[in-house]
């Protein structure tokens, strides 16, 4: 998109990080083909695409490269819309500058999905919800929903787990071009946080794993599960090998 230095660094802001290592860090974390790819496929009721104070810079590339996809293939006549988000959506006490948050973002939907409703009184409304801290884990285990998160709830532990959807099709790719080792570079195509969890909620996460995988594969790229950050989930996947999903 051809990023100024100042933008590129607001996109990854890491402190003294070599002005060279922006584009690839910039490839490898801007991301959100596959999330759109997964509202395509319904296993999203949305994808938002939002950073706080580079909204300006992602609206160059919807305005560049997603809408114009979505003329292309006439995908609103297929039930989506893309919106932006006008309006502060939120008031909470003790978050910085709420009257900034999720304003300037755009929302990729499938208003097909029974969640539409209920996405556009969040993200759409002109007035502002008022949410207090006690308020907080209900209003995030609304949001885990509408992102189509496979968990029921946001976390409540202080230790919570992260689960990962790697895209290693991606990864080759970009090691390819950079000519660094693919050990080197991680393309997380999508990622949620959870509780510990039981073997009920880790079937649910692996079929939902599974069913995103083949959504990717239809478009030639292979998903890989990522679950360094989740010891419950991970056990129980090396425990059960062969069995849960085909052995991931």
């Amino acid at each position: 998109m051809g990023l100024s230095t100042t933008d590129a660094k607001a996109l990854v802001p890491i402190p003294g990080i070599n002005p060279k290592e922006l584009p690839l860090k910039i490839a490898i974390n801007q991301r959100h083909y596959v999330e759109i790819l997964l509202t395509l496929k319904a296993l999203k009721p949305c994808t938002v695409i939002f950073q706080p104070g580079v909204t300006h810079i992602f609206t160059r590339l919807v305005n560049e490269v997603i809408k114009p996809i979505l003329k292309k293939h006439k995908l609103k006549s297929y039930g989506f819309e893309l919106r932006q988000i006008e309006h502060a959506t939120m008031i909470e006490m003790g978050r910085p500058k709420p009257d900034m948050f999720w304003r300037g973002g755009w929302v990729f939907a499938d208003i097909t999905s029974p969640l539409w409703p209920d996405i556009q009184a969040l993200f759409f409304s002109p007035a502002q919800l008022n949410i207090p801290r006690a308020e907080h884990d209900a209003y995030q285990d609304k949001l885990c929903k509408f992102l189509g998160y496979p968990v029921p709830r946001y976390p409540r532990q202080d230790n919570y787990n992260r689960v990962c959807y790697m895209d290693e099709t991606e990864c080759e790719e970009l090691a390819r071009l950079s000519g660094n080792s693919e050990d080197e570079i991680q393309v997380i195509g999508f990622e949620y946080d959870d509780d510990d969890g039981d073997v009920e909620r880790w079937t649910k996460c692996l079929i939902h794993f599974e069913n995103c995988r083949r959504a990717m594969k239809s478009v030639g790229s292979r998903l890989e599960l990522d679950l360094r950050g989740h010891d419950g989930l991970f056990e129980h996947v090396h425990n059960n090998q062969g069995k849960d999903m085909g052995g991931i």
